[in-house]
């Protein structure tokens, strides 16, 4: 009876002292265990190896979508600004609330954040066009238009849908502040997650919603708003040609951020991959990961 007892008060205070630690740990966020779990784990077929590349990022990974692998990772499950690639979730939940045809109208509330790619006050758009030309062009008004006509419409806030969503996918380090991505003053991100998150994200998108993100593997955008006025933009991934077998990609940077990108190839036949960068620069994210892409292609025609 007395180990029973003293066992169980060890393991009380053991509790009481994790529960400590992770608190000091993370105090601006409520972060979820930082654990990796073994499907997490770099794990290379025998036979090949994965040229590991010289990276700028504070975070990466390349990730088997078809057979659940992490190829490569550094760092990939560290909490980190996420800038617009925060983009990517709010894309998938307004798919889940709005259909393809229905009309979003822009106001000047939304555009209040910057960046938003010659939007325009008072001008309608279907939700489908106008999710690509704001993933495409990285579009803040966009992005901000379709979530208050989501809140509008289900009476829920979107940022409250954005971390259900999140939960659902068990995205256990990410945490959504906003739907653009936008730092919040000089202090905080608009959003936080893990290269190791983003990449599930991004494949859970290519596998029940791949239209989603099939405008941002090209160069530019041309689309038209209810109005008939025609807007063109230009994709803020600047090596959409580079990467062979470009399924989808979504850019982010801020001051907080830095420079991120996550992008899907397919890196042989119908072999997609995801690669995500956090936490390199705005010019160096390019860099990295064109050359994860290389080393991808080689693990696989090994």
């Amino acid at each position: 009876m007395k180990y029973f007892i003293y066992n169980r008060l060890v393991i009380v205070l053991g509790s009481i002292i994790i529960v400590g630690l992770s608190a000091s740990i993370l105090p601006s966020l409520q972060s979820r265990a930082n654990n990796i779990p073994e499907e997490k784990v770099t794990e290379v077929k025998p036979g090949r190896e994965f040229s590991a590349p010289f990276l700028t990022a504070e975070a990466a990974i390349v990730y088997d979508i078809d057979h659940k692998k992490v190829l490569f990772e550094k760092k990939s499950n560290d909490q980190l600004p996420l800038a617009s690639v925060t983009k990517l979730m709010t894309a998938l939940v307004v798919s889940e609330h709005l259909e393809p045809n229905e009309s979003v109208t822009i106001s000047d509330q939304d555009l209040a954040g910057g960046s938003n790619a010659g939007l325009i006050v008072g001008d309608t758009w279907t939700t489908q066009n106008l999710l690509d030309y704001t993933l495409v062009t990285s579009a803040n008004g966009g992005a901000s238009a379709l979530a208050r006509t989501v809140s509008l419409k289900t009476g829920q806030e979107f940022v409250v849908l954005m971390n259900k969503k999140a939960e659902e996918l068990r995205l256990d380090n990410t945490y959504f502040i906003n739907e653009t991505g936008l730092d919040i003053g000089n202090t905080y991100g608009g959003s936080y997650g893990s290269a190791y998150d983003m990449a599930i994200l991004l494949s859970h998108i290519i596998k029940t919603e791949p239209r989603l993100i099939s405008a941002t593997s090209q160069n530019t955008i041309s689309t038209t708003s209810n109005s008939g006025r025609v807007y063109n933009g230009a994709n803020t991934n600047y090596i959409v040609n580079n990467l062979p077998g470009l399924i989808g990609s979504k850019t982010g940077f801020t001051y907080q951020a830095g420079g991120n990108l996550a992008v899907a190839i397919d890196a042989g036949l119908n072999q997609p991959v995801a690669i995500v960068v956090l936490g390199s620069t705005r010019a160096s994210r390019f860099g990295d990961v064109d050359r994860l892409a290389s080393s991808t292609i080689n693990y696989f025609t090994q």
